[in-house]
Formats: C-alpha cells, structure tokens, sequence
C-alpha cells in the first residue's frame, strides 16, 4: 500500500512538473504578447483570438479565448466554427457554418453566432477563412487583462504551483520504500584451497615417517 501511494505521489510530481513548465510557456508568452500589444498570438499554425461579444453564447462567452488552427476550407462542413473577417473591415469573426455553397472560385460559407437570431448579412469565401475553431481557455482574457495590469499576479500563480510541488517531493521521499538489504555471502579463495590441497600430502608424509622410523627399531 504504502509503496502504491509513493509511485502514485511520484507520477503526480512528475506531471506537475511538466504542467508547470508548459504553463510558464504559455502563460508568460500571452503575457508577453499582451504588453507588446500584439493583437492576435500565434503558436505554430495555432492564433488565439480572445471573445469580445456574446454572439457564440454558449458555446464560447466573452473573456474566453479561443484556439483556432489552419485548416484546408474544402475540407469545412456545415455544423464546424470558423474564423473571418468581417466583411469590408479588419476586424474578426468566429461563428458557426450553418450552410456552403460551391462557386466556380470554390465554396461560400453562410454563417451564424449561436446566440444571435439571423444569419450573418455576408457570405464568406474559403478564400478568406483564417482558420478553424479548436477549443477554448475559460476566461483567459480576464486572466491576461489582470496580469497585464497587476503583473505579480502570474508571479504569485507560479509561486503556489512550486509550493504545491515541493509538498509533493517532500511526500515523496518520505513515503520511498528502503533499498532491499542483500546478505553478503562469504568470499571463498578458491587460490588458497587449491593450496592447501596441494600441501596437505606433504604434510601427512612428514607426519608419518618418525613414527615408521620408530616401528623399525
């Protein structure tokens, strides 16, 4: 039992060492590119956009940020979240297909906000599509807003996370199980039997022959 729970402590120390290390990652990059303002992070073919309407209430909410990846238009499918621009301007949209038409210059999306009530008043071609919806992070523009302004924030998250961790290793070595003890077996010089083996013919010889020598007289 006690072995159970130091190799159950010691794969959870080991995963939050990990979690730690792609939080640091992650975390201080957002936080990097909010001071530098840069408007949309991009992590590999990944852009993380942060919500600023509830036009997709449910599924994603304001504050929240959302992940989207490159992905191939013609591969897109009514039911699937892309994200635009808005027609004739700079700005972006994430909502959801709701129908697809195929043109001589390739599919036309028609799309809707779940929240909202119509369809979007333009189409957008594949052409135009920046990529599609992936996932979201809770409210990590609340997270990055408050980090932005009150940057001990992130320095105090990472602070409960290593004290978390060392708890952990400090269980850790307290529940290690104690290296088996291996009864040390005796060292036999085979070099001396050999030896005295050999030496010991000698030895009943010259026991033996005074008492031969005494016989005789």
């Amino acid at each position: 039992m006690k072995n159970t729970l130091y190799y159950s402590i010691k794969i959870i120390s080991v995963l939050l060492t990990l979690s730690l290390i792609l939080v640091c990652l992650f975390f201080g990059y957002l936080y990097y590119c909010n001071i530098s303002k840069m408007a949309v992070p991009t992590l590999g073919p990944f852009r993380v956009y942060l919500v600023l309407s509830p036009s997709m209430s449910p599924t994603f909410n304001i504050d929240d940020a959302v992940i989207i990846a490159k992905t191939d238009p013609e591969k897109l499918k009514p039911g699937d979240i892309i994200t635009y621009p808005i027609f004739n301007t700079e700005e972006v949209n994430t909502h959801r297909i709701v129908s697809m038409e195929s043109t001589v210059n390739g599919y036309v999306f028609t799309t809707k906000g779940d929240y909202n009530n119509v369809e979007d008043s333009y189409f957008t071609p594949q052409d135009k599509v920046i990529g599609k919806y992936i996932t979201r992070i809770p409210k990590l523009g609340t997270f990055m807003n408050t980090c932005g302004e009150k940057p001990y924030f992130l320095a105090a998250l990472v602070l409960i996370i290593l004290l978390i961790q060392f708890l952990f290793g400090v269980a850790e070595r307290k529940l290690k199980p104690a290296a088996p003890v291996i009864d040390a077996a005796p060292v036999i010089d085979e070099k001396a039997e050999t030896e005295t083996a050999a030496e010991a013919p000698e030895t009943m010889l010259g026991e033996t022959a005074p008492e031969q020598q005494q016989t005789e007289e």
